[in-house]
């Protein structure tokens, strides 16, 4: 009976411990250090849309505008593996009353090739928020309005990536009235535990099922 408690005592840590682990792998990345910024701000913009630090203050009244046709490119610290599968991509647009858009791409890191996943639309665009995919098959793009912000919501499918870009093509819209291009209120990538750590806590349940069987016989 003592070794059979022990056993069971074992797996519930094991279970436990790897939860645990898995649990810490969930890293949300939404503050200015945890990125290097590459900043291609097109000209126009006002200065109090002009800091990047606006994206990560948890205040949706306040932005950074890419300008038009302008991009930025945001590479996660450290860098290795930090986009894959199951990572999800939050990105809040406040409303306007000027059509805007822009492409959100991903860089590959197996190709060291940025891959277009998705052009983003903003409240007043034709047709309204919206993410219309790009066909990459990497991931997915949901465009939801939420009173008077657009919110958008990537998710990773497959690949390996480390860095995102938006480029504003809100000049390709006609009579888009905007002047500063598509503006980011919020932005945030929340990584997601390594698909290993999964199979270990599979291991883990499998050694309490195991010591539970032997309890009952």
């Amino acid at each position: 009976m003592k070794k059979l408690i022990t056993s069971t005592a074992f797996a519930a840590a094991m279970v436990v411990g790897v939860a645990g682990t898995a649990s810490a792998g969930i890293i949300v990345h939404d503050t200015e250090a945890e990125f290097t910024i590459t900043n291609n701000q097109a000209g126009g913009v006002a200065a109090n849309r002009s800091i990047l630090g606006n994206m990560f203050d948890n205040d949706t009244t306040t932005m950074f505008s890419l300008g038009l046709g302008g991009n930025i490119a945001l590479e996660i610290v450290p860098s290795t593996n930090a986009i894959t599968d199951g990572t999800v991509v939050e990105l809040t647009n406040l409303g306007s009353n000027h059509a805007e858009s822009a492409i959100l791409s991903l860089f590959d890191v197996g190709t060291a090739t940025w891959i277009d996943i998705a052009e983003l639309f903003n409240n007043a665009a034709p047709g309204g928020t919206q993410a219309v995919d790009a066909g990459s098959g990497v991931a997915t793009v949901v465009g939801v309005v939420a009173g008077a912000t657009s919110n958008f919501t990537l998710t990773v499918l497959s690949g390996t990536f480390n860095a995102m870009r938006l480029t504003d093509t809100s000049s390709n819209i006609v009579g888009t009235g905007s002047t500063d291009g598509f503006d980011i209120a919020e932005l945030s990538v929340t990584s997601v535990p390594e698909p290993g750590m999964l199979g270990l806590m599979g291991v883990g349940l499998l050694g309490l099922g195991f010591a539970a069987a032997r309890r009952r016989a």
